[in-house]
């Protein structure tokens, strides 16, 4: 006789895998934590070094407090050495304080102005401006900066970035060589919070690698690494850009600091500089491109050719006396008290008439913004000649003829690759020069800018990004400053060109002094 279970026997249920795994892992766990509690008592394994995701060092110290000055910070931008150059910032008084964050751009705003406007406009309790800006920083140091600033206690903080995501060989490079989410190597870097794992990286350390002091990074401007960048590599810069803003609002908000964003300022009219074909296409294709440019572009009639292709590309350092408005040493066999400026366009709005006392008139009527013609270089003399040229468009009929031809050659190769920059860029000036379809020119011209793989400007992504993140804010948290769509506005045609660029993203110093008047009313708005 079978033998049955009793009736009032209990059920046992099988334990499942998942709780068999813990109860096996509860005991490591707690010694874990255990150790790592005890580490901390024992103040071992807090240092880390460069962050595993390559990238910049967040651990870094921009800001550093002065012994026995309560609320005195000094900067540490610069190496050992030349810290003659850093700012002294005293302790908060009770006036609103601004901080300004950017590159090079922000680091050129004449701030003074800027105070002067806010205090003319609101003496009491009155405005503190603290330039913060930092040549050659794109949003990765702006990001660890901006962190580190709001032991400052700003009131508001102004955000104009974007120029300088493909300058320096950060994070988002790394990201765009390896291949590798953003989401996988931050989760990398937040192991070396934990001590354990700081003081086994120090036990395997050579002993002659001592861990190296928290200072700022030196400069790390490996252009050429952009250079090899696909279009589709060039948009993880744009997603780490924006993961950057968007930290930094929040930082921001979290520390009770109204935030004004701005877009960024760009010319329009400098030839975009990395225009790599796509990897896709076949190498006998990609020779075939390449020639065909070469051959287009050759048609371009000789009185323009500096205009769309500069034999030396101006620099902010071409104008002589603009370096940020600072005068500069000119070279006597470039001196040339003759030169007279071309005219160029007028310009419209407040940028229609520059302030005398930031720059000096010359002796024409348009160009108000630009240094005193007679200290140009001699290239950049070439090419404002040749801008002048392009914005009078008469042409012969044989000119005329050729820039037809050369239209069709860069429409063609548009059809092979419909992202590129330099034959976007070329076909936008040709129908610009034939007058058939001024607002299509522009249209062109802003993919051109956008277009390119490694670009050294703000264009209309990048701005695109600070206008969708402005928006997700409250206004009486976040201000948005539309840089971009003032200055266009005070362009003919809407086109940013040489009469308020220096260079592809650099302003002329009066037109920063429109800028500041600008910024004055968006710091202001409530």
């Amino acid at each position: 006789m079978a033998h049955q279970p009793l009736a009032d026997a209990p059920h046992r249920p099988q334990r499942s895998l998942l709780r068999t795994c813990a109860y096996a892992l509860a005991p490591l766990l707690v010694l874990l934590v255990s150790l790592e509690a005890t580490l901390a008592l024992l103040g071992l394994g807090a240092e880390h070094g460069q962050p595993l995701s390559a990238g910049f060092d967040s651990q870094a110290q921009y800001l550093l407090p002065i012994e026995g000055s309560p609320g005195t910070w000094r900067t540490q931008f610069r190496e050992a050495g030349r810290a003659r150059k850093e700012r002294v910032i005293p302790p908060k008084d009770g006036r609103v304080r601004v901080l300004l964050f950017g590159g090079s751009n922000t680091q050129g705003f004449p701030e003074d102005l800027l105070e002067q406007a806010l205090n003319e406009a609101a003496p009491a309790p009155g405005y503190e401006v603290i330039n913060l800006g930092r040549s050659g920083y794109g949003s990765e140091r702006v990001l660890i900066l901006f962190e580190q600033a709001l032991k400052l206690e700003p009131d508001v903080v102004v955000i104009y970035s974007g120029h300088n995501e493909f300058v320096e060989a950060g994070f988002a490079l790394e990201l765009a060589e390896r291949g590798t989410t953003a989401r996988l190597l931050r989760a990398l870097d937040q192991l070396q919070r934990v001590r354990i794992v700081n003081l086994a990286v120090t036990a395997l350390r050579p002993a002659a690698a001592p861990l190296a002091p928290p200072h700022p990074e030196a400069r790390r401007r490996e252009r050429r690494s952009f250079d090899h960048l696909s279009y589709a590599q060039t948009q993880v810069f744009y997603a780490t850009y924006a993961e950057n803003l968007a930290r930094m609002c929040e930082l921001g908000q979290a520390a009770g600091a109204r935030i004004v964003l701005s877009t960024v300022i760009g010319n329009m009219l400098y030839r975009p500089g990395n225009c790599r074909l796509p990897l896709e296409m076949p190498a006998e294709m990609q020779a075939s491109f390449k020639r065909d440019l070469q051959r287009a572009e050759r048609l371009i009639p000789p009185r323009f050719a500096e205009a769309f292709l500069p034999e030396v590309p101006p620099r902010w350092y071409s104008w002589h006396a603009t370096h940020m408005d600072e005068q500069t040493t000119l070279e006597a066999p470039e001196l040339d008290p003759g030169y007279r400026a071309p005219r160029l366009r007028p310009l419209l709005g407040e940028l229609a008439q520059a302030p005398a006392r930031i720059v000096k008139r010359i002796r024409t009527e348009q160009g108000a913004h630009w240094a005193d013609p007679a200290g140009w270089k001699p290239s950049l003399r070439a090419v404002i000649d040749a801008v002048a040229a392009l914005h009078e468009r008469e042409l012969t009929q044989q000119e005329r003829q050729a820039l037809r031809r050369a239209s069709e050659l860069f429409k063609q190769l548009l059809q092979a690759c419909d992202n590129h920059p330099v034959a976007t860029f070329n076909l936008a000036l040709c129908t610009y020069l034939l007058g058939a379809d001024d607002e299509a020119a522009t249209r062109m011209l802003i993919d051109a800018a956008r277009f390119d793989r490694a670009p050294r400007r703000g264009n209309q992504v990048s701005n695109d990004i600070v206008r969708e993140l402005a928006a997700r804010y409250d206004p009486a948290e976040l201000t948005l400053l539309d840089a971009e769509a003032l200055f266009r506005a005070r362009c003919p045609d809407g086109i940013i060109g040489w009469e308020v660029m220096m260079d592809v993203c650099h302003i002329h110093p009066g037109a920063r002094a429109t800028l500041m008047r600008d910024l004055a009313r968006a710091v202001l708005t409530p």
